[in-house]
Parts: C-alpha cells; sequence; structure tokens
C-alpha cells in the first residue's frame, strides 16, 4: 500500500509541476483570487510586471497592495462584478506601473468549485499600450507616407518581433519619436 501512496504523491508532484511550467511559459498576466479578492496565484508574466521576486509577493494580497486607489477601486468594482452575476467581463483596463501608464485588455471570469459556486475569479491581462499606434502604422497610415529610409520603424519593429511577443509577452512596439 506504501508504494502505491507514494507512487500517487509522485504523479500529483509531477502534475503541479507540469501546472506550475505552463502557467509561467504563458506571455500574458494570469492570476486568480477569491470572493474577497485576495490574490490566491499568479503567474511569472504578472511577478515580472509587477517588478515582484516570486508570485509568493502577490498571495495573500489584493489590488489595493499594487495599483493606486483609484485604479485599485475600478479594479476591484469589476472583479465584484463578475463574482455577483457569474457572467465573465473582458475591458481594457488601464494601470500605472512603474510611474507609466499602461493598458491592459483585461479577461475575467469567475472560478466555480466542483458543485458549481464561484469561489473567486480567473483573470487574463495582456498589455495592449501600444497596439493602437501599431494599428495606426500598419492600418491607417498610408503607404505612401511611410519612410522608406527607415528600414527599422514601427511597422518593421512590429513585424519582425510580434510573433515573439506573443510568444514571450515582450512586445517591441513603441511610439514614433516624430510624427512621418
Amino acid at each position: 500500500m506504501e508504494a502505491a501512496d507514494a507512487k500517487a504523491k509522485l504523479e500529483s508532484e509531477e502534475e503541479k509541476h507540469q501546472l506550475e511550467s505552463i502557467l509561467s511559459l504563458m506571455p500574458v498576466n494570469l492570476y486568480w483570487q477569491d470572493t474577497q479578492g485576495v490574490i490566491l496565484g499568479c503567474n511569472q508574466a504578472l511577478v515580472d510586471m509587477l517588478d515582484l521576486t516570486s508570485s509568493n509577493d502577490m498571495i495573500g494580497k489584493t489590488v489595493y497592495d499594487f495599483f493606486n486607489i483609484d485604479e485599485a477601486n475600478v479594479l476591484a468594482e469589476i472583479n465584484a462584478e463578475v463574482i455577483k452575476t457569474g457572467k465573465q467581463h473582458v475591458k481594457e483596463e488601464t494601470v500605472t506601473i512603474r510611474g507609466k501608464e499602461r493598458v491592459y485588455l483585461s479577461q475575467k471570469m469567475p472560478l466555480r468549485n466542483k458543485a458549481g459556486e464561484i469561489t473567486g475569479i480567473v483573470g487574463i491581462s495582456l498589455d495592449i499600450t501600444f497596439a493602437p499606434i501599431c494599428e495606426y502604422d500598419l492600418v491607417i497610415l498610408p503607404q505612401a507616407r511611410r519612410p522608406t529610409h527607415a528600414p527599422h520603424g514601427l511597422v518593421e519593429q512590429f513585424a519582425t518581433h510580434a510573433a515573439d511577443g506573443v510568444l514571450t509577452g515582450a512586445w517591441h512596439c513603441s511610439p514614433p519619436a516624430a510624427p512621418c
């Protein structure tokens, strides 16, 4: 019987390690929290975004520990609405990170137990701060107005590094220094 217990424990530890590995590889911010807004876990992308050492630095805290009061109030209100209604919420959210305003496309969904009761939320967010600028340069700015002498302009940076950014979460799009 002890051998079967040891094997089950080893398999459980391996499954936990695989799940942690998958979460750490995701290029988006991922977190989950209870119905009171207490963070229960997150992935490495969110740890990196907030300049923390590990996910343990987030566990047991709330949005009020990481964002200014106005931003935290908005985030907490959205989170509470997801818990109250049981419906997912998709929205652009603006927060200040290291003194700079960032825009995230966030999706929040109710987290349920086996009985179907809401126990919290799970959230995913992707930094889209420069997406409108990239869209402008790729779609709106006419081809004739694009400088031909700037091989490493915004469009080229985006095209060259977009796949890398999606895979690693490291977008290389930034606003141009001056209008074209």
